[in-house]
């Protein structure tokens, strides 16, 4: 079937496509992809203060940038890359936790202004910021 205001999952996509545009970075899969991004960042955030979990620890201030900096520079890219793994995992949540680890590497691309921006915020195996993500939870 190719793509048409007949084919389009809804009139939004279709008929009126062309006034619903500026909605696509909020309501689209890009969109939800961003928002889990920045769920996921917060979540992290707000576990770190958490004194219950000293495995975790507190988030450093570098840590930090880099988190903000993953969720402010956000682009398409870093939706598809999530998309990609999704396709292995089935599992949409899981691919925004493996993608980024969850600060420590959406920006691998090396070649990219935005891998620039984001260097030293994890993208080595070793660093703080993917320890700190990465750590192995106890068993109860």
């Amino acid at each position: 079937m190719k793509p048409s205001t007949l084919t389009a999952l809804s009139p939004a996509d279709g008929r009126y496509a062309s006034k619903a545009s500026a909605l696509r970075p909020i309501f689209s899969e890009y969109g939800l992809i961003r928002f889990r991004v920045k769920v996921e960042v917060e979540w992290l955030r707000a576990l770190s203060r958490e004194t219950a979990i000293p495995e975790l620890g507190e988030i450093g201030k570098g840590p930090d940038r880099c988190l903000e900096r993953l969720v402010g520079d956000f682009e398409e890219a870093d939706a598809e890359r999530i998309k990609e793994i999704e396709a292995g995992t089935n599992h949409d949540v899981k691919a925004v936790d493996m993608r980024g680890e969850p600060a420590a590497d959406i920006s691998s691309r090396n070649s990219s202004p935005r891998a620039a921006r984001t260097s030293g915020c994890g993208n080595s195996p070793t660093s703080p910021a993917r320890r700190r993500t990465s750590t192995t939870w106890p068993t109860p």
